[in-house]
């Protein structure tokens, strides 16, 4: 690990302190090995690398970062790293039908100037990719879930059952579980 870099800032939202000492404290509780879905590879990446005992599929849909996270964590073990396409509806043939402990969403990107607006979901921001985490994971975490387009996705996301705990770190973590669970 320590072929560590930061090639994600400080163009990226940056992955914070309190956003790891949170993220530890909830996925604590895990058993291992843990088997973690991720949408936007980068500093969340060496994060949940270091956790040990961890085997983690990354996900990203911008073309120019995945090339750099191909860079950053080639030959890196127990991470598989796959470019999805952006659109209302995924559908990622490598992660289709699998199953996960967790799920982090941390893409695609949620900048107001640069976030992409999709058919259905134009207040939203990272709705089809949280969607996709929670038909795959009990359980998935948001990261910026500060953010006022995030804060709308997590609101429909109430709305349609599931259940919403807010983390109130710097840039805001939100866990969103299935239901009752």
């Amino acid at each position: 690990m320590s072929r560590r870099k930061q090639v994600y800032t400080p163009q990226g939202g940056g992955f914070l302190e309190d956003d790891r000492q949170v993220l530890t404290e909830i996925l604590a509780p895990l058993a291992r090995p843990l088997s973690l879905l991720e949408f936007g590879p980068g500093q969340s990446t060496w994060f949940f690398l270091g956790l040990g005992d961890v085997k983690l599929v990354s996900l990203e849909s911008d073309d120019a970062w995945y090339r750099a996270a191909v860079h950053e964590f080639r030959g890196v073990e127990h991470l598989e790293l796959y470019r999805f396409e952006n659109s209302p509806q995924l559908s990622i043939p490598e992660v289709d039908d699998r199953c996960f402990d967790v799920a982090f969403v941390d893409s695609p990107v949620g900048m107001p100037r640069r976030r992409i607006r999709l058919p259905g979901q134009v207040q939203l921001s990272r709705f089809n990719t949280l969607s996709y985490a929670l038909e795959r994971a009990p359980f998935a975490v948001l990261h910026d879930a500060r953010r006022t387009a995030e804060r709308r996705t997590l609101a429909r996301l109430s709305s349609l059952g599931f259940c919403v705990e807010f983390h109130g770190t710097r840039r805001g973590l939100a866990v969103v579980r299935k239901g009752n669970s």
